[in-house]
């Protein structure tokens, strides 16, 4: 009896660390089970204890359990800091990734996604099991997101098990993620790449957590580019960039008396070539004035003389925007040597505006620009304007256009000239509206964008240097979604963070907790059962 004594002590001493260890670092995880861990503890050691009181009157008896008792102390202190470790380790989670490239991190625009998350999502991997590393690949992204996001849910699950699943997302196929949140449910195939799977989750996330949706309008009815043009004059690679972080486009005509939609984030006007009645622009003007954006293209006319007017001249005045009838020309050798072709211009000085200072060090390549200007407007509220593009140093703006449509452009002195002030391709503008007097709402903010290039966005030339990167982070801009601009310093969309994944780190927890434990029950048992001889 006397044995038995001296082996549930250890052992109820041990679960009784254990489980209140249990209870107070994870109480919400299973509490059965670290509430039967103590009550058996304390039923093992109690009855231990009362079978220790003749040892314990005993001098050399009583040594013997003081030494004992040390030992189970110092035991229990090693459990107890293991489990703090390990408490830390769970509840405050960080991670160093210490390669230069930073190839093991979520990209920055990701973390600020997921940091400005504040409700329920639910992420829902539907892949079948018959491919098992593309599933364990998502998988192993989609936790490194939950890691960072305490707020959203994962679900792995094969399309053909879950039948009731698909039903229940209303969606068909494999291969595919659907993210709720409330109402808002968007789904998107698995592209294969980690790169475009992160920036596609990211952007799913910014969708559903959004209040409303994210509406583009491309105008027409004045001659505009047209939107579906067939070949490298259209408009669906921006189209399919735009889809790709849920922006959904749409055409829009305004007829006499109507107005913007509510549900409009952007109009984008490209290039008109028949003037703008007076009552659309006053249509314009509402919206702007109730927050909207606006995206003018304006390219050079080869018809249009000195003197004539450019179709968006009268919405450009009002923004304090004036597109000068002349072209930029780049001849320089430097750049001979890649685009033959002078009226080919490359965009190499960028502002300081959030949406294009990311670009410093690279080139935007447009063709057939319109070099732009800006001046002061002060009507109901300043105008606040940015440069955002410059083209090169030694380009230059060419007022004879019949001189540069003959090859004959390049003037050196005018070259010269221009080192220092090169032509302006992209200007970007806001300003706030107050209220007017008697209304109570907050005052609204305005942002208006003009490229003298309508080119540089189409099928052929959007792919070129970062002309996709000066799109997409301008819209991102015009559209209030800052969030999603790349900022200056910030490296490339890139490499994941490899993650544990979930079953793994279960068990790599739990072995932390369970072997200490072991190793005491153990040693304790054997000095124990040492001890009693």
């Amino acid at each position: 009896m006397k044995r038995i004594f001296y082996i549930a002590g250890p052992v109820g001493m041990a679960l009784l660390v254990v489980g209140a260890g249990w209870a107070v670092l994870a109480p919400r995880l299973h509490p059965g089970t670290y509430r039967g861990l103590v009550v058996v503890g304390l039923l093992m050691l109690l009855p231990a204890i009362w079978g220790w009181r003749q040892t314990l009157r005993d001098p050399v008896g009583g040594k013997r359990v003081r030494f004992g008792a040390n030992a189970l102390v110092t035991a229990a202190v090693v459990v107890s800091i293991v489990l703090l470790l390990n408490f830390f380790a769970v509840r405050y989670r960080e991670r160093w990734d210490l390669t230069r490239a930073r190839v093991f991190s979520l990209h920055p625009v990701t973390m600020r996604v997921l940091d400005s998350i504040d409700r329920e999502v639910d992420v829902f991997a539907l892949f079948s099991e018959r491919e098992p590393l593309a599933a364990r690949a998502v998988e192993g992204l989609y936790e490194t997101f939950k890691f960072y996001t305490p707020t959203m849910s994962l679900t792995v699950a094969d399309p053909q098990r879950r039948p009731d699943l698909m039903q229940e997302l209303g969606v068909r196929g494999t291969q595919l993620t659907v993210v709720r949140s409330g109402e808002r449910v968007v789904a998107f195939p698995d592209p294969g790449d980690a790169t475009e799977r992160e920036a596609q989750l990211a952007a799913a996330l910014r969708e559903v957590t959004r209040d409303t949706d994210k509406v583009i309008y491309w105008i027409y009815g004045h001659g505009e580019r047209p939107l579906e043009a067939e070949g490298e004059l259209g408009y669906q690679v921006l189209q399919r960039e735009l889809a790709s972080s849920f922006y959904r486009v749409e055409t829009l005509s305004l007829g006499p008396g109507q107005s913007v939609p509510e549900d409009a984030s952007l109009l984008i006007i490209a290039d008109p070539q028949d003037p703008i009645q007076e009552s659309e622009l006053a249509a314009y003007d509402a919206y702007l004035r109730r927050g909207g954006s606006i995206l003018a293209l304006t390219d050079v006319d080869m018809k249009q003389r000195t003197s004539d007017e450019n179709p968006l001249a009268p919405l450009l005045a009002r923004w304090g925007i004036r597109a000068l009838a002349g072209v930029a020309i780049d001849a320089r050798p430097e750049k001979l040597g890649e685009y033959e072709d002078t009226w080919t211009v490359l965009g190499e000085q960028y502002g300081r505006h959030e949406s294009v200072a990311a670009l410093r060090g690279k080139r935007t390549v447009y063709i057939g620009a319109r070099p732009l200007q800006f001046f002061q407007v002060l009507e109901d509220q300043q105008i606040f304007h940015h440069v955002m593009v410059r083209a090169g140093r030694g380009v230059y703006a060419e007022t004879d256009l019949e001189r540069a449509a003959s090859g004959r452009a390049g003037d050196s002195v005018a070259m010269a000239e221009a080192a220092e002030d090169p032509p302006i391709l992209g200007i970007a503008a806001f300003r706030r509206f107050e209220p007017r007097p008697g209304e109570t709402h907050a005052g609204t903010q305005a942002r208006f964008v003009v490229f003298g290039d309508a080119d540089f966005l189409n099928n052929a030339q959007l792919p070129q240097r970062a002309n996709d990167d000066l799109a997409l982070n301008v819209v991102n801009w015009i559209t209030g979604e800052e969030l999603l601009i790349r900022r200056e310093g910030e490296r490339q969309m890139g490499k994941t963070a490899v993650t544990i994944e979930p079953p793994r780190m279960r068990r790599v927890r739990l072995g932390l907790v369970l072997e200490p434990v072991v190793v005491l029950l153990i040693g304790g048992v054997i000095w124990f059962l040492r001890r009693s001889k």
